[in-house]
């Protein structure tokens, strides 16, 4: 066994000598210049045991982080990237954790983003790392200003990628896709409402309409999504029929397929899907509502890529679920009741006013909207 050494000398001028290991002399020598190289670089760790989630843990206790502070290095760090050695994160490792938050908002962003930094600097500080690798990695730009509906030609787009993969008898994985952002759109169900949703609280054939159940949480071993943070968020929304269709379909694929996993839309390992899974499915959604626009444009009709707007996150469709209930004239107080809304927000008329006539009543205006809408795929093939 061959060895050589090296000495470093950290920022404050302390000296550390390094022993280097091979089983050949040139082998001894590549590890040292390779050492030399990542230090010089800011990615060699003296201290390379450690691994990021004992270290983030650790961290949290002396820090004495806040509830918001801990929940984001959990949630972003310690889920994602928690059981590598410090020594093998990479600035690819923190993208990752920085891909969940791609879409939101410019101060959920940066709070994500000063949490991980200073934690990241932490680490520097103590050293075990020379240099902050989030240094290099470029900081994701938020949206900025009110979240709009999709216009009328968005959701044309994201209505006939929906019935395409439906109709589709092999469409597999992106029919699930499809429907997982399909239930915003219909229902206005949360990214972590939809993430958690299982079929026990899905009725498709409940009179005098099918409704989702909104109220679960799920826990699992590697994931889990809490249940709504308020009453409110707890609550029965209906389903338009236009989409039960569908649901319907979906459900009888599952029942088909023998699977015995309750949630509507697992990642392939069974288990929630991960936010980045989430974003990663809707990215390949709005590649392929730019490929039915780009197949439908003609002449001088706008390019496939002016078509959709490049801010478009899963939360427009939210947004558009509310415009759509609005523009079907169903009452605000019932409007706030499917959102999952604080009854305060709607106080001067009260939650207490709403009674099962009002409730139909509304669904019906609703489902009424739907069919009139020029974006019905189904409208469009029938007339």
């Amino acid at each position: 066994m061959y060895q050589k050494y090296y000495t470093f000398t950290k920022p404050g001028g302390d000296k550390v000598k390094v022993k280097f290991r091979g089983k050949t002399e040139e082998e001894a020598i590549r590890r040292r210049d390779q050492a030399i190289l990542e230090y010089e670089q800011g990615l060699f760790f003296f201290n390379n045991k450690t691994s990021l989630a004992d270290y983030a843990q650790e961290y949290i206790q002396r820090k004495k982080l806040s509830a918001d502070g801990k929940r984001r290095l959990q949630r972003h760090v310690i889920a994602n990237i928690g059981q590598f050695a410090i020594k093998d994160i990479r600035v690819a490792h923190i993208e990752k954790c920085l891909q969940e938050v791609v879409g939101s908002s410019s101060s959920n962003i940066n709070k994500t983003w000063s949490v991980m930094y200073r934690l990241f600097q932490t680490i520097v500080n103590d050293d075990i790392l020379m240099k902050n690798p989030m240094d290099k990695v470029e900081r994701p730009r938020g949206t900025r200003g009110r979240r709009r509906p999709l216009n009328t030609t968005e959701q044309k787009l994201f209505r006939q990628v929906l019935h395409e993969s439906m109709a589709c008898a092999d469409a597999g994985s992106s029919r699930r896709a499809d429907l997982l952002f399909g239930l915003t759109y219909a229902c206005g169900l949360r990214p972590g409402e939809v993430r958690a949703l299982s079929w026990k609280n899905v009725f498709l054939h409940e009179k005098p309409f099918p409704f989702i159940r909104v109220c679960s949480a799920v826990k699992t071993k590697s994931r889990s999504i809490g249940e709504p943070k308020t009453e409110a968020g707890k609550r029965d929304v209906p389903i338009p029929d236009w989409f039960a269709v569908y649901l319907r379909q979906y459900f009888k694929e599952w029942k088909a397929s023998g699977s015995q996993n309750p949630l509507l839309f697992p990642a392939v390992d069974g288990e929630p899907l991960s936010e980045a899974a989430y974003q990663n499915r809707w990215l390949l959604l709005l590649k392929r509502m730019a490929e039915v626009a780009e197949k439908t444009r003609s002449g001088n009709k706008m390019s496939a890529k002016a078509a959709i707007g490049s801010e478009l996150t899963p939360y427009y469709l939210r947004h558009t679920y509310r415009t759509n209930l609005m523009e079907a004239k169903v009452e605000p107080m019932v409007a706030g009741h499917w959102m999952g809304h604080d009854s305060h927000i709607f106080s001067d008329i009260g939650y207490a006013h709403i009674t099962n006539q009002i409730i139909e009543d509304a669904v019906k205006a609703l489902n009424k909207y739907e069919l009139s809408c020029a974006y019905t795929p189904e409208k469009r093939k029938n007339s």
